[in-house]
């Protein structure tokens, strides 16, 4: 006998339907949800800037920096940056770097005498002499390692700290090149900070040993440095991460002061905060008859108009602060090569 089943407890295809997308969309809005919060986990993690200078000294630090072996770069080529706070409250890093303050540069001797009067000292140190001149200063704060491959577009590789306000420059005027760099700037509520580009580029002079030309050129690394002050962003200061700005709406941008030069494989080159007024010493001329002036922090009270602290001083030390010690921090960059020129980066 054929029993036949109500139809009012059987299901219809439209029903089913209806289930499998209401299910569907459930699914999809929990595994939305879930990806949201590992990116807002992520994004608030990612908000502490490495290379922001300390304005203090820490107590509980080590006294000798570590290695400076270069982490190896992956792709062959770009840039090694290592920053050392540095405590200088004694002097300690004009005598250190004294002994290789004459090793040519890759840049004009103009160029280097216009950073200098700017508070920035521009070395080129030969990779077997860095190690055993950075042993022996006394570290004021953790060092920071940073590998990049090529760079293309401007990079911050050193960021000085804020200020709500505003603050006078010295050295800074409508033209940097003026010699007498004597008329000072005032920069609105903002930061310092020195951008990098790193690119291989081909060397197309051809070989002492070789007759011709080779058909693949070799490569040197392309460095260019750019001082830059980044006015201050109200999204700063919030948990979202404010849009990016162009290199020229972020702020001033003092060309004037841009370094660009072929880097050498066996070299690093040093970027150190320091006083114009300053003459670096090695120890071993330095005598108590003629001793190199340390710049204090205490306040001048002979001078009632003292001079305004530079570029690089406020970018790279605690100068525009008051304290008990000195903070510098030494700017490390280690250039990598590939050696040979490839329009592909990934070519081999």
């Amino acid at each position: 006998m054929l029993t036949v089943m109500p139809t009012s407890r059987l299901t219809s295809p439209r029903t089913l339907r209806a289930s499998r997308v209401t299910a569907y969309l459930l699914l999809f809005t929990t595994l939305t949800l879930t990806a949201c919060l590992t990116l807002v986990a992520c994004g608030t993690s990612s908000l502490t800037n490495p290379t922001t200078i300390p304005t203090d000294i820490p107590t509980d630090i080590p006294t000798k920096p570590t290695s400076t072996a270069p982490t190896r770069n992956p792709l062959g080529q770009g840039l090694d940056i290592i920053n050392y706070p540095i405590d200088d409250s004694r002097g300690s890093v004009g005598r250190a770097f004294a002994v290789v303050a004459d090793h040519p540069l890759p840049i004009s001797p103009e160029a280097a005498a216009l950073w200098k009067r700017q508070g920035l000292r521009f070395l080129a140190v030969p990779l077997a002499q860095l190690e055993p001149l950075l042993r022996d200063l006394p570290l004021a704060g953790s060092v920071q390692r940073q590998t990049f491959g090529p760079l293309t577009r401007w990079t911050p590789i050193a960021i000085g700290g804020s200020s709500n306000t505003s603050r006078v420059i010295a050295g800074l005027g409508s033209s940097t090149r003026n010699p007498s760099l004597n008329s000072n700037l005032t920069l609105p509520p903002g930061r310092l900070r020195i951008l990098a580009r790193a690119w291989d580029e081909p060397v197309l002079d051809q070989p002492a040993n070789q007759s011709t030309t080779p058909a693949t050129p070799r490569a040197s690394l392309r460095l260019e440095l750019l001082p830059q002050h980044e006015q201050a962003d109200p999204d700063l200061t919030t948990f979202i991460q404010p849009p990016k700005r162009s290199i020229d709406r972020a702020g001033r941008v003092f060309d004037d002061l841009a370094l660009a030069f072929l880097a050498k494989p066996d070299e690093a080159y040093l970027i150190i905060p320091e006083s114009p007024a300053i003459t670096w010493q090695r120890a071993e001329d330095a005598s108590n008859d003629h001793p190199t002036p340390t710049p204090t922090l205490e306040p001048n009270t002979e001078n009632t108009n003292p001079q305004p602290p530079t570029l690089g001083e406020v970018t790279l030390s605690n100068a525009a602060f008051s304290g008990s010690g000195r903070v510098k921090v030494i700017v490390v960059l280690i250039p990598r090569s590939a050696g040979v020129f490839n329009l592909l980066p990934f070519a081999r």
